[in-house]
C-alpha cells in the first residue's frame, strides 16, 4: 500500500473584475468571439501561474483592435490588466487570436 501526499494549500481561483466580461468578448467578437474569450481566460491562468502575487485581472475593453501602446505589434489583440490582492497593478498582457501573448511588468510588478 503507498501512501500519498497531499497539499492543504488550495488554489486560489483568479477573480476577474471590472465591467468588461467573458461573454462580452464573445459577442462583441462576433464569429472568432469564443475563441477569443477562451484565450483570454488560458493567458490568465497562465500568467497566475507564473506569477505568485497576481490575485485579479480586467478586461480592458472586449473587443480585440490594434495596440495604440505598441506600434510593433502587428496584429488585433484584447488588453488585460493584472493586479495583486491590494489591488496594485502588477502588469499588462496584450493578448492575440492565435493564443499568444506579450506580459509586461509594471513598476510595482517588477
Amino acid at each position: 500500500m503507498s501512501l500519498r501526499g497531499f497539499s492543504t494549500t488550495a488554489r486560489k481561483l483568479l477573480e476577474l473584475v471590472g465591467k468588461v466580461s467573458l461573454q462580452d468578448v464573445k459577442q462583441i467578437n462576433e464569429t472568432s468571439g469564443a475563441q477569443w474569450a477562451e484565450n483570454v481566460q488560458i493567458i490568465a491562468s497562465t500568467i497566475e501561474s507564473q506569477r505568485t502575487d497576481v490575485a485579479s485581472y480586467e478586461i480592458q475593453g472586449a473587443k480585440a483592435h490594434k495596440s495604440s501602446k505598441d506600434p510593433n505589434e502587428t496584429q488585433d489583440v484584447i488588453t488585460l490588466a493584472f493586479y495583486s490582492a491590494r489591488g496594485t497593478r502588477i502588469g499588462s498582457a496584450h493578448a492575440r487570436e492565435d493564443g499568444t501573448y506579450t506580459f509586461q511588468s509594471s513598476r510595482a510588478g517588477r
